[in-house]
């Protein structure tokens, strides 16, 4: 399956899906996806996260951190660090691993090797990652178009009512 990566929610439907796939494929399966957050800035992925502390787990969780970045770097041929909420994640994940004053480059370390981890195995499962994608932001449109479609039946019931009240 190929999509569109001139579709207008291209970039945040790859990344999310690349959260997803590295969610099922982590131990953290994935419950909700969006592609609008309640803040409007992004979309936003839930995962249902273990109670497991092990330093294996919590390796495995900033591969989730990352995989959104490295979803879209594979998509759009880009070389993307991770940003805001996910960098923070798995910067702190990574300080769990080394302690509170742990080695900046350690965890810096940690990182970079979730990178290289969360590129191999989206690379391995491209194929759902570009489905769930495609996906992901057709239904975005469907349900946009909907709620379009209700205001506007809405705003002509009003003017109807309007119209009524005034003896039109």
């Amino acid at each position: 399956m190929s999509f569109d990566l001139t579709h207008p929610l291209a970039r945040i439907a790859f990344h999310e899906a690349g959260h997803c796939v590295a969610g099922g494929l982590c131990g953290c399966p994935p419950y909700s996806l969006s592609l609008a957050s309640h803040d409007h800035t992004a979309g936003r992925v839930s995962l249902s996260m273990g109670t497991e502390a092990s330093a294996y787990q919590l390796r495995r969780n900033i591969v989730v951190d990352v995989a959104g970045a490295v979803a879209e770097n594979i998509a759009f041929g880009t070389k993307y660090q991770p940003l805001g909420s996910d960098a923070l994640s798995a910067w702190r994940t990574g300080t769990k691993i080394h302690g509170v004053e742990g080695d900046e480059v350690l965890i810096q370390g940690e990182v970079d090797s979730a990178m290289i981890e969360a590129e191999r195995l989206l690379r391995q499962h491209w194929h759902v990652v570009e489905r769930i994608a495609a996906i992901t932001a057709e239904w975005f449109h469907v349900v946009d178009e909907f709620q379009t479609a209700m205001l506007e039946a809405v705003a002509e019931n009003e003017a109807l009512e309007i119209r009524a009240a005034a003896g039109e």
